[in-house]
């Protein structure tokens, strides 16, 4: 456990309403994105996917190559579901406008972040 206050980040606690809100708006976000295929390829979380094994067998054979290169490598897990403070938020509204959703949503899970 880390107890430095200055390595910390201020969590903000949401109103229930919001956090159910943004539930409905991941899912219609992640709808848009498949109708408009704008997933990326190594993006393991969609419909049809194994991702547990995909996952597993790209890290395996990325280790393997870098170590049959004798090169060094550092891999890095990251769950951003939850730093909203650590995204941009006007690269998020332009990239949720372009797969399709509407404004009304956008405005509403940012305005309440903000």
């Amino acid at each position: 456990m880390l107890f430095d206050l200055t390595k910390q980040r201020t969590l903000g606690l949401l109103d229930s309403e919001f956090n159910h809100s943004n539930n409905m708006f991941q899912k219609v976000a992640m709808e848009a994105a498949l109708d408009n295929n704008a997933i990326a390829h190594e993006q393991y979380s969609r419909p049809s996917r194994t991702c547990c094994i995909d996952h597993a067998v790209n890290r395996r054979l990325t280790i393997d190559h870098h170590q049959s290169k004798r090169t060094c490598l550092m891999l890095v897990m990251s769950d951003l579901k939850g730093c909203y403070n650590h995204i941009i938020h006007n690269a998020a509204v332009l990239a949720l406008l372009w797969i399709g959703v509407s404004k009304a949503k956008i405005h509403s899970m940012f305005d309440t972040i903000q």
